[in-house]
């Protein structure tokens, strides 16, 4: 089983679910893989292996040209408190112990954001200027860990799957 990858319902047999096949837009799946931020050669792929559509990458860049999607200059006119806002949100819980790279990926695949880097490391630096020492010195906050017995806490680390038994 799989999610749709348009409206993210699980359990579909392809990755697109039978009511997103109907609602579809050939732009609107050009426009949802770029701002997942894959290269036109990917992109070109992905139309040809998922949506049964041939197109060379010149056609593809003439396409989001018409849709007015580029990727250099494609800064966006934004309220900086606007942009402030939704920093500190993805600052908050998970996104907290991550840098300027990775709000920086979140503002462009979550919210089809699309500011220079600098721009968010300058906000947050101003939101979080502890936080962002942190990072930099790499002294970020460790978790505690508590057990009730031997065996009874495990830890799977997201990135190589190593598994850590904790007996205290």
């Amino acid at each position: 089983m799989m999610f749709c990858s348009f409206c993210g319902i699980e359990g579909v047999q392809k990755s697109i679910c039978d009511k997103c096949v109907a609602e579809k837009d050939i732009d609107e799946v050009i426009t949802h893989y770029f701002h997942r931020g894959y290269p036109y050669d990917v992109i070109v792929g992905l139309l040809e292996k998922r949506e049964g559509l041939q197109m060379c990458v010149r056609t593809l860049k003439r396409r989001l040209r018409s849709l007015g999607l580029k990727r250099k200059g494609n800064t966006e006119v934004m309220d900086d408190s606007e942009l402030r806002t939704i920093i500190r949100e993805e600052m908050e819980g998970p996104g907290s112990l991550s840098g300027y790279r990775s709000i920086w990926h979140a503002l462009r695949l979550r919210h089809h954001i699309h500011v220079p880097r600098e721009t968010v490391a300058k906000i947050m630096k101003e939101i979080d200027p502890a936080g962002v020492e942190e990072r930099k010195s790499r002294r970020l906050k460790r978790r505690t860990f508590r057990s009730k017995g031997a065996n009874a806490s495990w830890h799977i680390d997201g990135i190589c799957f190593h598994f850590v038994i904790i007996d205290k």
